[in-house]
C-alpha cells in the first residue's frame, strides 16, 4: 500500500490509492511478504475515491463470474472478488486502473451482452473511467503501461493543458501509453491489444 492514511477516514478528490503485492510470480507456493490482506481490503472499501490503481493478479472463474477476483496474496482469507467490489459505493471516483491480468476478461459467452468481470465490478461501485486488460499481460508491459499512463497525466496537468480528469483525458492517456509500448516492442501486438478502457 502506497501513499494512504488511515483506512477509516475518507480520502479527498484528488487522492490516489495504490494497492501492489511484493512480488509478482504467479506461483501459489510463492513465498511472499507477510501483507495484511484484511487491512487492504478494508482500505479499498473505506478509500474507493479519486483514482485506484492495482498492480497484483487477476484471477477469472468461469463457473461463478462474482468470484472472479484481484489477488493481493494467493492464501488471502478475504479476497478483493467481483461481488465485494460491485457492493461498494463511491461518489468522488474517477478512474479504476486495473492492470492485472484479465481484470477485463470473462469466459462465458452466452452472457456476452451481459459481461461481468473485475473492471466492470468498478463501474457498479460508481467509477466513471476503468482500464483493464481482456487477457494476461507480462509484468514489464504492465509497468511500462502504468508508468507512461500517469506520466501523461501528469505532464498534461502541469502544462495546463486539460483542468478535469474525466474518460475522454482517460481514453487519450490509454491510447498514448500504448503507443510507446508498440514503440518498444512494435512486433508483439498481444501485449498491447489486451488494453482497453471502459466508461465515459
Amino acid at each position: 500500500m502506497a501513499k494512504r492514511k488511515d483506512p477509516y477516514l475518507r480520502p479527498t478528490q484528488s487522492q490516489i490509492l495504490v494497492v501492489a503485492m511484493p512480488n509478482t510470480e504467479a506461483n501459489a507456493n510463492a513465498r511472499y511478504w507477510d501483507l495484511d490482506t484484511q487491512a487492504e481490503s478494508l482500505a479499498i472499501q473505506n478509500n474507493l475515491s479519486g483514482s485506484f490503481t492495482t498492480a497484483c493478479h487477476g484471477v477469472v472463474d468461469p463457473a461463478d463470474p462474482l468470484r472472479s477476483r484481484l489477488v493481493i496474496r494467493f492464501d488471502a482469507q478475504r479476497p478483493i472478488t467481483v461481488a465485494a467490489i460491485r457492493d461498494l459505493s463511491s461518489s468522488f471516483s474517477r478512474l479504476a486502473f486495473l492492470p492485472a491480468c484479465n481484470s477485463a476478461s470473462f469466459k462465458d459467452l452466452s452472457t456476452a451482452d451481459e459481461v461481468v468481470h473485475v473492471t466492470k465490478a468498478f463501474q457498479l461501485a460508481g467509477f466513471p473511467s476503468m482500464v483493464g486488460t481482456l487477457w494476461q499481460v507480462f509484468d514489464g508491459d504492465a509497468a511500462i503501461v502504468s508508468g507512461e499512463f500517469y506520466a501523461y497525466i501528469a505532464r498534461r496537468l502541469d502544462s495546463g493543458d486539460v483542468t478535469e480528469l474525466d474518460g475522454d483525458l482517460f481514453a487519450r492517456t490509454l491510447h498514448s501509453a500504448l503507443g510507446r509500448l508498440r514503440e518498444k516492442i512494435p512486433y508483439s501486438c498481444a501485449s498491447w491489444a489486451s488494453w482497453i478502457h471502459y466508461g465515459d
